[in-house]
Parts: structure tokens; C-alpha cells; sequence
């Protein structure tokens, strides 16, 4: 009943980013590189997507948590709000046509899926593990339960 309870998204991660991503544009005999300066908005939820795999045993007034039972997943990762800062071109005679236009967009999707990825490492899904099991002890001892990881 407990786990039903508790709600499972632990950490969240909203920013500001910025990035720089070159892209050569074709059609031109000459055509150099074209780096662009992007911002965009950045979104991770990391939680327990399935919180009844969490072991948990009570005795008395003790609730014992099996601490490795956790699951620690990202629930949504997404990046939007794609913003270009610059476009600096290395030879001046590229011009922005349609077809380098649509690389530019191109070269933005692609890097939406990596900003995503980027956000989730070691460090964030223990950050979400700590803040899980602070809420989960704190949420069990204000219904007056002494909780016990193991």
C-alpha cells in the first residue's frame, strides 16, 4: 500500500544548455564549414519506474528496505526549445539555402537524442537513488515507522 502511495518520480533536472555542432555544407565547390551555436532546454526525471520490485519487510514498528531492490531508471529524458545563438561560416561565399537549411535541421535532431543521453550518468542516478530513499525514510517515519537499509 505504502509503495502505491509514494510517488516515484525522486530527481528532476530542468536547464539551460548550450552547444556547438559543425556541419560542411554540400553543393559547393568550396564549401568550408558552418559552425553553429545553439541553446535549448533540457529535461531528465529519474525514478523508481517500478516500485512494487522494492523489497520491503516490516517487524513491529520497523520497516526493513532492502537498499539493492531499488531501481534507479530514467523516466523521461527530453530536449526542446532549440534556440540558434550563431552560425558562423569559414568561407563566406556558402550562402544559406535550402539544402544547407536542411542540414542545419538535421544536424539539430540529431543532436536533440544526444543532449538527451548526455544528462543521465553515474553521478546523476545516484543523486536520484539518495533523494529517493531520503523521501521514502522520511515519508515512512512520519507514519511512525524506524526504517532499517539493508
Amino acid at each position: 500500500m505504502v509503495r502505491e502511495m509514494f510517488q516515484v518520480v525522486t530527481h528532476e533536472i530542468e536547464t539551460r544548455n548550450m552547444t556547438m555542432a559543425e556541419i560542411i555544407p554540400g553543393g559547393f565547390a568550396n564549401p568550408g564549414t558552418i559552425t553553429l551555436i545553439l541553446e535549448f532546454d533540457s529535461i531528465v526525471r529519474l525514478g523508481v519506474a517500478n516500485p512494487q520490485n522494492i523489497r520491503v519487510r516490516t517487524d513491529g514498528d520497523f520497516v526493513y528496505i532492502q537498499e539493492s531492490s531499488m531501481q534507479i531508471d530514467v523516466l523521461e529524458s527530453s530536449v526542446r526549445n532549440f534556440e540558434q545563438i550563431e552560425a558562423i561560416r569559414s568561407n563566406p561565399l556558402v550562402s544559406f539555402n535550402a539544402a544547407v537549411n536542411n542540414q542545419i535541421f538535421e544536424t539539430q535532431n540529431a543532436l536533440e537524442d544526444e543532449m538527451a543521453d548526455r544528462f543521465v550518468n553515474a553521478r546523476t542516478i545516484e543523486s536520484a537513488r539518495r533523494s529517493f530513499m531520503s523521501s521514502l525514510e522520511g515519508f515512512m517515519r512520519g507514519m511512525g515507522f524506524e526504517v532499517v537499509w539493508e
